[in-house]
């Protein structure tokens, strides 16, 4: 019985409707096949920093209205999904370098089902592009999922 077990993965792409999918389908697969699932649905509000983003990632252009369009298909999802199941969560806010967005983390450790568990700074897994982030970091002593 793995019913107590947290699994999670991340992925990076969304079936588009190119693929011959549309979100709604795709999001029937997910509550059928993970009926138990949380997911959690990250976007970059901030289209011109992802424009950029993109460009030093790959070398060329993206259009500002593809990416709206990305995130409107995202938003679509989550919405589909319900907010017992999704929380749409947008990069623009959890992740200023100054931490003043932890708290969008820190809630949704909570809707994960933690309890007394924080976030008290960022760990980049692509710091400055591609280089790994050597801080170290606890959710604190006494962190632990709601009902053990």
């Amino acid at each position: 019985d793995d019913s107590d077990e947290i699994i999670g993965f991340k992925t990076v792409r969304f079936h588009s409707e190119e693929f011959g999918h549309s979100h709604e389908r795709s999001v029937e697969f997910l509550m059928k096949t993970f009926p138990c699932a949380r997911f959690i649905i990250n976007i970059r509000g901030d289209v011109e920093a992802q424009r950029s983003s993109w460009f030093k990632a790959f070398g060329v252009g993206m259009d500002g209205d593809i990416i709206r369009g990305y995130n409107l298909r995202l938003e679509k999802v989550a919405a589909q999904l319900g907010k017992d199941r999704a929380r749409l969560v947008d990069m623009s806010e959890w992740s200023q370098k100054d931490g003043s967005g932890l708290y969008v983390l820190n809630e949704m450790i909570e809707w994960l089902g933690f309890k007394n568990c924080h976030i008290s700074s960022l760990m980049h897994s692509n710091k400055d592009g591609y280089g790994h982030d050597t801080q170290k970091y606890s959710l604190g002593d006494y962190c632990r999922r709601i009902g053990q």
